[in-house]
């Protein structure tokens, strides 16, 4: 009885994702539907430029080995806290969006080498994105971020950097 729970929990799960994705008209997951193949799909996700106002934590707890995630140019006013499953993920793209803050959970993914944040409403850069220690490229440009996060400078890897029109006055001197 345990495996058939597990089972219908997990199509349950599916079965939100589509939903989501009906909501917001989402073709390219009518498409996977279609064909069945939701798990079998390359763990690429573009959901750019497609009027989402949320992000179904389901995405996350399903396809956890995603790569590369887009959510760039939507109405998205927050990143869910389970998207610290997606711990191979490589790239995510959150720009040109409605969010304040950032989650803890956003910092586990250590694999990170590139996130895209600018144009958004973010006012603080949390401590703990010295944790990304994989960062390549973080644009945080044209947020109301104040003061510059002296733990981006922990970030041996960082290559790209950007803070073009934020609020920070400042560099650190380290």
């Amino acid at each position: 009885k345990l495996v058939l729970k597990r089972k219908i929990n997990f199509t349950e799960k599916i079965n939100n994702i589509f939903k989501w994705a009906d909501e917001f008209n989402l073709d390219n997951f009518k498409i996977i539907r279609q064909r069945g193949v939701f798990l079998e799909t390359k763990p690429l996700f573009d959901f750019s430029d497609s009027n989402i106002t949320y992000i179904p934590d389901e995405l996350f707890e399903v396809r956890r080995d995603l790569f590369l995630v887009s959510f760039a140019n939507n109405q998205i006013t927050t990143i869910p806290r389970l998207i610290n499953l997606a711990r191979d993920c490589n790239a995510l793209l959150f720009c040109n969006n409605k969010i304040e803050v950032l989650p803890k959970e956003l910092f586990q993914l250590v694999e990170l080498e590139s996130l895209y944040l600018h144009n958004n409403r973010l006012t603080l850069i949390p401590i703990e994105i010295s944790k990304l220690s994989n960062l390549k490229t973080l644009s945080i440009s044209n947020n109301d971020i104040k003061e510059f996060p002296i733990e981006i400078t922990q970030l041996k890897k960082l290559e790209s950097l950007d803070i073009e029109n934020t609020l920070i006055e400042k560099l650190p001197v380290e």
